[in-house]
């Protein structure tokens, strides 16, 4: 191992201010309204963002399907 730990870089331009999309990002209540790669729903969100924290995400496709990707 190279001591380096796992990084994610995504780049989206969004006509929002940078705290509204933050908080789409990291609040569970909002996460709800929208992950997931279908109009299936979000069925819990754990989004504690700080070193050490979890995050986890559970979702159901439309064809029923149940998904935690983290």
């Amino acid at each position: 191992m190279t001591g380096h730990l796992p990084a994610v870089t995504i780049v989206r331009r969004i006509k929002a201010p940078p705290a509204k999309v933050w908080a789409a990002l990291t609040r569970p209540e909002l996460m709800m309204r929208w992950w997931g790669p279908d109009a299936g729903p979000t069925l819990d969100v754990v989004a504690e963002v700080r070193p050490g924290g979890r995050f986890s995400v559970v979702f159901r496709l439309l064809n029923g399907d149940e998904h935690n990707p983290t």
